[in-house]
């Protein structure tokens, strides 16, 4: 007899920093869609070697030498130098993964490749997240599969994250995209960077966390010990919160009688030190969400919960991404930017009905892919 589809086995490139609400789901989420196609998965655990340069950033962040860095490595050096601070959240991470996510017991870097990687699985999967942004991941050639057959390189709505790749990656991502036998990208400004670096068309797919409908989401959601016992408005924001934006927060929840719950904000510890559970479980009964977060919006939309979308605040530039961008026009629901919300009436009043015969549009056009990537 031939080989049947469920002895096919598929290994799973992502990020896994133990720190991220997204990151997080996007890998449960991806693991149970692929199992849903009949594949047994394993998502291989993955490092990017932290550089001499990195270290030296480090120091001169804590001598207050350095200010003119994006926000995101900043955050990420603070998040080293504050590591106990930080223990207790990253537990729960963790937690979380060892419950829900089938991982290697080896790690990958590029530097260090088991033996015979490519010939342990049927096919690799990168994505979704930023694993092709090299602000993140400075250009790992892990996240492109590299170590893997070029028949068994397939791409699941990976981001880049930034509208451009800088000049001194363009050689590398020219000719590590060029070798992926499918290629899908999460934004529309991704399928560009692809298309002018090396003339190929790649598919612009949902995230996977848009794959899971509520009810498999609630399966895992579970609630925080200090979630509030009432009505509450919650915010979840990864860039820095505007004067103007917080003062229009602090009134909605006001004039509604919502008290405030700051999911991001390490002065709220009770709330920081939360889990990939219970952030489903705190969005899905907040009575509004306020976020800057692509995720945040996702289970916003999955949770059928009022949300408002405010533009990403870093280094002083005002931003909204373009997979933000993406989703919301996808959804039909560009309406739910703050300079539209703010003007309505009543800024509860969202219409979720047409949102799920889009999603399973979607849906169906992610399964064709993948199910014409892996033949």
């Amino acid at each position: 007899m031939g080989e049947s589809i469920v002895d096919k086995k598929i290994g799973i490139v992502t990020i896994i920093d133990y720190n991220n609400y997204g990151n997080r789901l996007q890998n449960y989420a991806s693991q149970q869609v692929l199992k849903k196609l009949g594949y047994e998965t394993v998502t291989l655990k993955n490092e990017v070697a932290v550089s001499k340069q990195d270290k030296s950033l480090s120091e001169k962040i804590r001598d207050k030498k350095v200010t003119k860095l994006p926000s995101a490595v900043i955050k990420k050096i603070q998040y080293e130098m504050n590591k106990e601070f930080h223990k207790l959240r990253k537990e729960c991470f963790i937690g979380f993964t060892n419950e829900n996510i089938a991982t290697s017991d080896y790690v990958l870097s590029d530097n260090r490749i088991p033996e015979g990687l490519s010939d342990r699985f049927d096919y690799f999967i990168t994505g979704s997240d930023q694993v092709w942004n090299p602000r993140y991941r400075l250009g790992s050639s892990v996240d492109f599969l590299t170590f893997a057959d070029k028949e068994k390189r397939v791409a699941l709505s990976p981001s880049f994250g930034i509208s451009e790749i800088p000049a001194k990656f363009q050689p590398s991502y020219k000719e590590w995209l060029s070798d992926f036998k499918a290629l899908s990208v999460r934004e529309e400004s991704g399928a560009k960077i692809i298309k002018e670096l090396t003339g190929r068309d790649a598919e612009v797919l949902v995230d996977p966390t848009l794959l899971l409908d509520k009810k498999e989401w609630l399966e895992i959601a579970r609630e925080s010990p200090v979630k509030p016992k009432g009505k509450y408005l919650l915010t979840y924001f990864l860039g820095n919160i505007r004067k103007a934006d917080r003062a229009w927060i602090d009134k909605v929840a006001k004039q509604n009688h919502l008290e405030i719950v700051n999911l991001a904000d390490p002065k709220d510890r009770d709330c920081f030190i939360t889990g990939p559970s219970e952030f489903i479980d705190y969005i899905a009964s907040a009575s509004l969400v306020c976020t800057d977060s692509f995720h945040g919006s996702i289970f916003s939309i999955l949770m059928e919960t009022p949300f408002v979308v405010f533009e990403r605040t870093e280094n002083s530039k005002i931003q909204i991404g373009s997979r933000m961008v993406t989703l919301l026009k996808t959804m039909r629901l560009e309406d739910r930017h703050f300079n539209a919300v703010s003007k309505q009436a009543d800024v509860f009043q969202m219409e979720f009905a047409h949102t799920g015969d889009i999603i399973s549009k979607e849906k169906k056009r992610v399964e064709d892919y993948l199910t014409k990537a892996f033949r």
